[in-house]
């Protein structure tokens, strides 16, 4: 018998009542119940007219967490499928910035980089230079790929919080299509993190960009014995093996004779 979730059948006022039980004001984390995460997981698949007005009804509560969560809701409103309140939803986050509530500023800044191809990005990018590093991070995780996210991006692989330069370092790093020398020296500045997890995407970066140092760097692990299982994706990506399953001798091949190629200025 097929498993049925149990808050599918609870009507959106019941499931709004779960959403923000508890004694919000004594702990930030009140709605990560099970009940009031199940309604969050509930409400985001249903895009109707109600539990778009209850929602929106919700940014004028004087709870900060629940501004914060009906903006949760909002962002998510329909995901996918169908979904018919992104504008105007667009329209409550840019204001929602405004809010004195940091938490509430940091999910409509999540919500921006959901609607970011709406054009709500000019808002989102704003936001790179907010004291608030949690704030920072939305602005790194959201903005994509998006034409004026690259200095962005930039900026924020520079960032003091190390997730912030991790997501940006990834962000950019994922996207090989977008190169220039001024990219390329950012990566290997990275190279030199005291965090790992932004060293291994600059690497990561560097490589998929066919970078010499970054191939190098890339081969050198994977015929260690201390290599990741992102050294291997990335490999396979760059070598265009993602169809398939390679074993790591023919990927250090691979690399090795595109390295030469790379050296050799063909």
């Amino acid at each position: 018998m097929a498993w049925v979730d149990p808050y599918e059948s609870k009507t959106t006022d019941e499931l709004f009542e779960l959403l923000f039980a508890g004694e919000y004001e004594d702990s930030q984390d009140d709605w990560r119940e099970e009940g009031a995460s199940a309604a969050l997981r509930v409400l985001r698949c249903r895009p109707t007219q109600k539990v778009f007005d209850q929602a929106a009804s919700y940014l004028h509560s004087d709870v900060a967490l629940q501004r914060a969560r009906a903006m949760d809701i909002l962002a998510q409103l329909g995901q996918g499928g169908t979904r018919p309140f992104d504008a105007r939803t667009t329209e409550l986050a840019v204001a929602c910035l405004q809010d004195p509530d940091l938490s509430v500023v940091e999910s409509a800044a999540y919500a921006l980089g959901v609607f970011s191809k709406l054009g709500a990005h000019p808002a989102l990018l704003s936001l790179s230079d907010h004291p608030s590093a949690s704030i920072r991070l939305a602005v790194a995780r959201g903005i994509g790929d998006l034409p004026e996210s690259t200095p962005i991006l930039l900026q924020l692989m520079e960032d003091p919080s190390d997730e912030v330069r991790n997501w940006a370092t990834f962000t950019l790093g994922s996207r090989p299509e977008v190169d220039s020398l001024e990219i390329r020296e950012a990566l290997r500045r990275r190279l030199h993190d005291s965090f790992k997890d932004v060293h291994d995407e600059a690497l990561w970066g560097l490589a998929l960009r066919r970078d010499a140092q970054g191939l190098g760097l890339l081969l050198t692990r994977l015929e260690a014995d201390h290599h990741l299982a992102g050294d291997e994706m990335t490999a396979c990506e760059i070598l265009d093996l993602r169809s398939v399953e390679p074993e790591l001798g023919q990927l250090c091949h691979g690399l090795r004779a595109l390295l030469q190629f790379n050296r050799r200025g063909l």
